[in-house]
């Protein structure tokens, strides 16, 4: 087709929507053209769909011919600033990511409608008995409950359930209802004040408290209080009822309006504001170069390298005092949301409650009154986990990235963002400054420090010169049949106990048992989704997949031989309650981990708890390592130091020195010396051995070496491509399509290695199959075309759809 240009009087408009890797050009309709401006959402025709797009751009012409008009705009005025949308286009083209995915990822969730089928059993469905295993694990899916579709095929394990669902539903077994969660918007109330003077009220009081006694109640009551009144203020206050109140209005007596009304997530906190403390030399020494980095309004990185215990969050606190002193603003990230409500709390106390909170654990309107607060400027700090980088702020002055070596700051969903390097990436963009904080931080921030990309900033010692806990590392071989707690550890935790002091016992495992084995054949209960054992939790009597969700009920019963002979196998931190419960008897336990913190605020409510005394041992997975200021715990324990050892992961040694030392970490930060015991098979290991010798420079050594042998990161660059497919025959002739593909070009030209394809270490995941390629080089340049070439002929290829 010949293309030809077309000029409208309106302008083009260029739009990207979620899912597709293009820009959409549409004529912007003259009655839209005064607000159709980049950052602002609308609807678009896209084929035979309506759908929200983002307006990135406007122009005068076009190439394309025959175009479309805008729908409708769905805002009054822009969502993100020029600077945002700089930003998303940066993440899009670095990620290789539609720049659609990244805007929505950007925007608060529930801002759009959300159309969904919710599936229940009617009477007959629930009398039904027929020969049919999907509708039987349906049945018992839904028992007493409704699900979505979409929940359903988690449940069963079954892809593609729709078509099931309406042959049931017309034979009568299940009703399929219709659901659209209407988009989050500003909440509002009614509020009433005075429509007249109080001269006027002196004059005529008498003769309205003759007529209607409960109109001059309300009348005298606002009188009395000046400013805008709910009208359940004015129930309360008058005893009246709301049509006494529509009868004034309509009077003219008051006057009705409406205001927002925020949805703070934090009702009711009492804010105690503190002085800060004053500073150790190390951090006067720490807190000098930051602040003339914000001072000269430079963009500058800082490592900031500091013991557990040695006060960083006391330097981060400094630096956003000299920033909001600029009238600049500050992000500040953490790995966890458990960690948020721990340094809101420490926030507040120094700066009142003007602060935004960004992380998944609020609600929508919650989140979104939050991240509209800092559109219109009315706070200058936001805290919050990972999504927090994304705060609309227009003046930005600091990021601080707050254990900034934190796996969870890799987004796995797209767009597949890490937020510790998008931090740098956005502080270079606003001319900010950037403090990446770690007791352990990760080898490629450590080498670009060494490197001079970074500045260094280090701190030694902890706060009072308290001493780093001494740790002893106890041979697991050389305590056969010991249980879960070696002899040596049992004894310390009992010991401790018994010194009235806190204890911690950490394994990154949850649930009671990882695995059901056949004793008779040797059959492990596996999900049907994904290739992974099911693990046991005993609360619930049932084993469910954690990572995909599948749950179905306990048995005992081998699918396989049918004999009587499963065994849980392995042990979770709900089998360690249970067993040190047995053990030390008359101890009072806490959990922490995914399975005890679903409900909102159930972090902190446990940490809370065990601060105040109400637990004398807290068990958890890593989220008991994330920072946490728990100063009564003087006994530390390790249950199985090398579980990350074992991970088919460059970084599982990396991993392995951070989280044991940052378990470590949580000893000794009160009044009584800290002791750590790491339980461990491979206690000769580097990672292991630099972890109880509080080394990091000697782990660094040893790990940099591998590093270059291998040319992994930071001496190259990496591209992990993973395809999957519904179907093994077609995911696999397509990942050696692309490998062709890939090889085809010059690779030593541009200093690039191809490895795979090769099946994903998590071969199946949610029904799918998938293989691996990786894809290294010095150049993101060089890398990013080889890449995009390769995987744009692949989705152009005939037969690999769905892939």
């Amino acid at each position: 087709m010949t293309r030809q240009t077309e000029v409208t009087e309106a302008g083009i408009a260029e739009v990207v929507a979620p899912g597709i890797d293009r820009i959409f050009h549409y004529t912007i309709p003259e009655k839209f053209k005064v607000l159709a401006v980049p950052g602002i959402r609308v609807r678009v025709s896209l084929g035979r769909r309506t759908v929200t797009g983002y307006l990135v751009g406007t122009k005068e012409e076009s190439d394309y011919p025959k175009l479309k008009p805008l729908s409708d705009l769905l805002d009054s005025e822009p969502l993100l600033p020029p600077q945002m949308l700089k930003l998303t286009r940066w993440i899009s083209e670095y990620y290789l990511a539609p720049w659609g995915s990244v805007i929505r990822a950007v925007l608060p969730s529930g801002m759009d409608e959300v159309r969904t089928v919710r599936v229940s059993l009617t009477q007959e469905g629930k009398a039904c008995v027929q020969a049919d295993p999907l509708f039987d694990k349906i049945r018992t899916s839904l028992s007493g409950h409704t699900l979505t579709t979409k929940q359903l095929e988690t449940k069963t394990g079954k892809r593609n359930i729709k078509a099931h669902l309406n042959q049931y539903c017309k034979q009568g077994l299940l009703l399929l209802r219709k659901e659209i969660r209407k988009p989050v918007r500003s909440k509002s109330e009614t509020i009433y004040r005075l429509a007249v003077d109080p001269l006027f009220l002196e004059q005529n009081l008498a003769e309205i408290q003759k007529r209607s006694p409960s109109q001059a109640r309300i009348l005298q009551a606002l009188q009395g209080r000046p400013g805008p009144w709910s009208a359940s203020e004015i129930r309360e206050q008058t005893g009246a009822k709301s049509g006494v109140i529509r009868t004034l209005v309509e009077k003219s007596l008051l006057i009705r309006e409406s205001r927002d009304v925020f949805r703070d997530p934090f009702p009711g906190e009492k804010i105690v504001m503190a002085d800060p403390p004053d500073l150790s030399p190390e951090q006067e020494a720490a807190v000098e170069p930051v602040a003339a980095s914000l001072k000269h309004g430079r963009f500058e990185t800082f490592l900031l390298y500091g013991v557990t215990g040695s006060g960083k969050t006391e330097i981060y606190l400094r630096a956003i005092e000299i920033a909001l002193s600029q009238q600049k603003e500050a992000i500040v990230i953490v790995p966890e949301i458990a960690l948020t409500p721990q340094l809101i709390r420490i926030f507040h106390s120094r700066f009142g409650k003007e602060i935004a909170v960004l992380h998944s654990g609020l609600s929508d309107g919650e989140r979104y009154d939050q991240w509209n607060r800092i559109r219109k400027g009315e706070v200058s700090i936001a805290v919050g986990a990972r999504s927090a980088i994304f705060a609309p702020f227009t003046h930005l002055g600091l990021i601080v990235v707050d254990e900034e070596h934190d796996a969870t700051y890799k987004q796995e969903e797209v767009p597949r963002y890490h937020a510790r390097d998008l931090a740098v990436v956005r502080g270079k963009m606003s001319g900010a400054t950037v403090i990446l904080g770690s007791a352990t931080p990760s080898v490629e921030s450590f080498y670009h420090a060494h490197a001079g990309k970074y500045q260094m900033l280090t701190m030694e010692k902890r706060i009072e010169d308290r001493p780093m806990p001494e740790i002893c590392l106890i041979d697991m071989k050389q305590e056969r049949g010991a249980g879960l707690l070696s002899p040596k550890l049992a004894e310390a935790v009992k010991q401790g106990l018994e010194r009235h002091e806190q204890v911690l016992l950490f394994l990154n495992r949850r649930g009671y048992a990882p695995f059901l084995l056949c004793s008779k054949c040797g059959y492990v209960h596996r999900c049907p989704n994904c290739s992974v054992s099911l693990t046991y939790h005993m609360k619930e009597q049932e084993v469910c997949c954690h990572h995909c969700g599948y749950t179905t009920t306990l048995t005992n019963i081998c699918p396989e031989c049918k004999a009587e002979s499963l065994e849980l196998k392995g042990s979770g931190t709900e089998r360690i309650e249970k067993e040190v419960q047995d053990t030390f008897e008359g101890s009072s336990l806490l959990r922490l981990d995914r399975d005890t913190t679903r409900t909102k605020g159930a972090a902190q409510k446990i940490l809370d708890q065990f601060r105040s005394g109400q637990g004398n041992i807290l068990i958890g997975t890593q989220m008991v390592a994330k920072g946490h200021h728990l100063p009564g715990i003087s006994t530390v324990g390790v249950l199985n130091a090398d579980t990350s050892l074992n991970f088919p992961d460059f970084r599982s040694g990396e991993r392995t020195f951070q989280i044991l030392t940052q378990v470590a970490g949580r000893s000794g930060r009160g009044e009584s010396k800290g002791k750590v015991y790491l339980q461990s098979y491979t206690p000769e290991h580097y990672s292991i051995q630099a972890a109880r010798n509080h080394d990091y420079q000697a782990f660094f050594d040893q790990e940099i070496l591998f590093r270059k042998a291998l040319n992994y990161p930071p001496f190259c660059r990496l591209i992990n491509l993973i395809l999957s497919a519904n179907s093994l025959q077609k995911v696999k002739e397509a990942a050696a399509y692309l490998g062709k593909i890939l090889r085809d070009q010059p690779l030593h030209q541009h200093g690039v290695e191809v490895l795979g394809p090769a099946k994903a270490p998590l071969f199946t995941l949610r029904g799918k199959k998938r293989y691996q390629i990786l894809v290294k080089g010095r150049s993101v340049r060089s890398l990013h075309r080889i890449v995009e070439q390769g995987v744009t002929r692949l989705t152009q290829t005939h037969g690999f759809s769905g892939v």
